[in-house]
């Protein structure tokens, strides 16, 4: 969840030095919400990811560990992708400015 406060410190960057207050023609408030709302969802995948696993005690080759240990990749690639393309947002507003 750290990422939800850079989220909204570059949200507040970005109010700031720009006038129009939009990237890609979105809002900065409502583009920083989104992707707090975004890494909260990725965040209860990881997390019950983990709980479910940590339920059970399981032999290594035992296909439903396998899937819960999916379920936990997933939320970590999830935040990864929200991730980047907030990247990506925001080396767009460092190229404008």
């Amino acid at each position: 969840m750290n990422e939800a406060f850079t989220f909204i410190t570059v949200a507040r960057i970005v109010c700031y030095a720009l006038q129009s207050k939009l990237i890609w023609r979105m809002k900065v408030t409502r583009m920083t919400t989104t992707f707090v709302w975004l890494d909260v969802v990725a965040s209860i995948v990881q997390g019950t990811g983990k709980s479910i696993m940590s339920q059970m005690i399981a032999l290594q080759d035992d296909p439903i560990l396998r899937a819960r240990q999916q379920v936990y990749i997933a939320g970590a690639n999830l935040q990864l992708a929200f991730i980047a393309v907030f990247g990506v947002a925001i080396s767009n507003f460092f190229c404008r400015t």
